[in-house]
């Protein structure tokens, strides 16, 4: 391996998920990505300190900076979730399956073939939920890598991580899986490779293109009594939707 290839392969990246945590939790990102990118930021986690964090798949690892006022947990664990959920009524699936793809890097339902576009899988549930009386249910199977959490002031400095402890088992009876279709969604996309199955594929890019599988919530009342700024920050923008009908952006916050 040369210095070039070596600098290249343990070359520090901004950690993902940071994002989420400076702007907070954006309930607009299921709407469109359009949208989503237009958060701007509650915190600034710019400042990094000496620590990296490593995160390692199959031989494959990445060393990304920490920032000063957040606490990076790993997990290197995966889950299965078979059968979480049945789903007869479209309108329990559609927040099921929010739920889902929002907090898990792979989905899956059974009942239902066919394109991992969101438009088309829910327009094919809805028709088999709808029109052709099916039910539906969903499993989900992700990989986690790490958790990154920026607590309040007083447990920054501690030990702290979320643990993943409960197991959900099931039982799918033979007659529901011979009648039965599936399909599988991968977050992110996988890309085959020839001769390695699919989910060989995936998980041998993800660690280069990894999303985030989920998001805890703290009420942002914590937010208000702590950092008055934050509370003036967030009472300007309302008041800039409720008047302009749009996002605002910094400058007229600011101005």
């Amino acid at each position: 391996m040369t210095a070039g290839e070596m600098a290249s392969l343990f070359s520090s990246d901004r950690l993902l998920g940071l994002e989420e945590i400076e702007s907070g939790f954006d309930v607009t990102n299921m709407a469109s990505r359009a949208q989503s990118e237009s958060r701007f930021r509650i915190f600034d986690l710019s400042e990094t300190g000496s620590n990296k964090f490593k995160v390692s798949v199959q031989g494959r690892e990445r060393i990304f900076n920490t920032p000063l006022s957040v606490q990076v947990n790993g997990i290197n664990r995966r889950r299965d979730m078979n059968c979480e959920d049945l789903s007869s009524d479209y309108t329990h699936f559609y927040s099921n399956y929010f739920r889902s793809t929002r907090s898990t890097s792979t989905w899956s339902a059974f009942i239902v073939g066919g394109s991992t576009s969101r438009h088309d899988t829910l327009r094919k549930i809805e028709e088999a939920i709808n029109k052709q009386s099916k039910t539906v249910a969903t499993s989900t199977s992700w990989l986690g890598l790490y958790s990154i959490q920026l607590g309040p002031s007083f447990l920054l400095n501690s030990s702290y991580s979320v643990d993943y402890s409960h197991q959900i088992q099931t039982s799918v009876s033979e007659s529901f899986r011979k009648n039965s279709q599936f399909f599988v969604e991968y977050k992110p996309p996988a890309v085959l490779v020839p001769g390695k199955t699919e989910w060989q594929s995936w998980i041998g890019s993800a660690v280069l293109a990894p999303v985030v599988v989920n998001r805890t919530l703290a009420p942002l009342s914590n937010l208000f009594f702590e950092y008055p700024d934050i509370q003036a920050h967030l009472e300007r923008t309302a008041n800039h939707y409720l008047n302009h009908g749009k996002y605002p952006m910094i400058a007229e916050l600011n101005g």
